[in-house]
């Protein structure tokens, strides 16, 4: 009987998870700030596009789609940390 490998999904599974929050939160900061969930003005489109662009590029340069069970909880959090570190420096 051959075993079921799951963990190949988790990469797939991880990014859309990140993205889904990610884009959740433009949302609701976009409702705070306009009273609607649409866009308001020219800029707000590209701002969705390159956050969203940007996220993608720097979860693959940051390794998090690696999932490794020699690494420690402490090891993926600091990654984590690294990568929305980054992210900040790069949209800001």
């Amino acid at each position: 009987m051959q075993k079921r490998r799951f963990s190949k999904y988790f990469p797939a599974l991880f990014l859309f998870i990140d993205l889904l929050f990610l884009n959740v939160g433009f949302f609701v900061a976009n409702y705070v700030r306009f009273n609607t969930f649409w866009f308001q003005g020219d800029r707000y489109p590209f701002l969705f596009v390159f956050l969203n662009i940007t996220w993608v590029v720097i979860f693959f340069v940051t390794k998090l789609d690696r999932v490794d069970r020699e690494r420690s909880v402490v090891d993926y959090i600091s990654q984590i940390l690294l990568g929305l570190t980054i992210n900040l420096a790069v949209v800001f």
